[in-house]
């Protein structure tokens, strides 16, 4: 199960995207039904679609929209919206682009190529940083506990919680995260054709945006 497996994601960036790109993983169902059966009624629900699309950007896969769950409920407009637009301008970022580095962090925060860490064992925390040819930089925390504070391109900490990531293109003034500020998680990209903020039911502000 891809969601669960370390990230192992270089075959796939250097050999299958030049050529294809595949959506999400698979559909929402295909590997969360896996884990659980009834993952979109579970008091987990939105930790499993942080997986999902934390899984999605590490492999550099496209988007899919997440919409099997309760469309009466609130929380179907959030999975839906969260889905659009936090994917519809970053995987502009990637798509049909090769990477130029693709490295994992160890215990220590050194960083580690691939066949490195699959040596040492470092693969399996999942800390994943990948830079393309056009400028656009990853970073997944796809660990299933444990916070990774990395840098962004102005040397400003970010802190991932477990599911999630920073991607950045200056030149395309595109930046986008999933991640903690003062202990609490919230979502933000701004890019050249829209800027979007998703508080998580805590007032949040970031960039022009305020919002819950």
């Amino acid at each position: 199960n891809l969601l669960t497996h370390p990230l192992d994601v270089a075959f796939e960036l250097t050999k299958i995207h030049p050529l294809e790109c595949e959506y999400g993983m698979g559909y929402t169902d295909y590997y969360l039904s896996q884990l659980d059966k009834n993952w979109a009624k579970s008091p987990r629900r939105r930790d499993y679609v942080d997986l999902f699309l934390a899984t999605t950007i590490a492999y550099g896969n496209m988007g899919w929209l997440v919409m099997e769950v309760n469309q009466e409920e609130p929380f179907a407009v959030e999975a839906m919206a969260r889905s659009y637009y936090m994917m519809q301008q970053l995987q502009q970022q990637y798509a049909f682009v090769l990477p130029k580095t693709i490295e994992y962090a160890d215990a220590r925060g050194n960083f580690q190529t691939p066949s490195q860490a699959h040596a040492t064992g470092a693969i399996a925390g999942s800390h994943l940083h990948v830079v393309y040819e056009n400028g656009t930089e990853v970073f997944v925390n796809r660990a299933p506990q444990g916070n990774w504070p990395v840098k962004d391109y102005l040397g400003r900490t970010v802190e991932l919680p477990p599911s999630g990531w920073l991607v950045f293109n200056p030149k395309e003034k595109f930046y986008e995260i999933s991640a903690l500020v003062d202990g609490k998680r919230f979502d933000y990209v701004t890019a050249k054709e829209f800027e979007f903020l998703d508080g998580r039911g805590q007032w949040t502000e970031r960039g022009n945006l305020g919002a819950t």
